[in-house]
């Protein structure tokens, strides 16, 4: 049973983004099902790289997006974006030290992303979206970046 569902008041109306928002959870209630529930360091392992290279994709197919509606608190939002990746970086540096602690610090952290930033943040440029100009704007997804600032 999930942990965190989805419901239709999570949406930023962009089908693209949504699908990437639905995936974050789908992850973090993989990582609560499956790695708690082993206590192994390869499911934390394996699920934090995917966990960092989905993040990558997705931080830049949105930050893509707000450019292409004119976002005003693009930069901002960048820097929020470069903020999650700098600590889901830091649970994995740390990953080798303890596990229980690493497992657990990576479920707050997408606790906490979901929460605030895909709850409350990306619902700012949600309300910013609402002329039929910035709705029928199409975002083409990316591979995966390898590495980001």
């Amino acid at each position: 049973m999930p942990l965190i569902k989805w419901k239709n008041k999570y949406t930023v109306n962009n089908q693209q983004l949504d699908s990437d928002h639905k995936k974050i959870f789908d992850l973090f209630n993989k990582m609560y099902d499956e790695c708690l529930a082993t206590g192994t360091v390869a499911c934390t392992c394996i699920m934090l790289d995917e966990l960092i290279s989905f993040t990558e994709y997705h931080c830049k197919t949105e930050e893509d997006y707000m450019a292409k509606i004119g976002y005003n608190n693009l930069e901002e939002h960048i820097i929020k974006h470069n903020d999650i990746m700098q600590r889901l970086r830091k649970i994995k540096q740390d990953q080798e030290d303890n596990l229980q602690t690493v497992t657990m610090a990576l479920m707050v952290l997408i606790g906490n992303w979901i929460r605030l930033h895909i709850i409350e943040e990306d619902m700012k440029y949600n309300l910013e979206i609402q002329s039929e100009s910035a709705k029928s704007i199409d975002i083409v997804p990316q591979e995966p970046l390898t590495t980001r600032k």
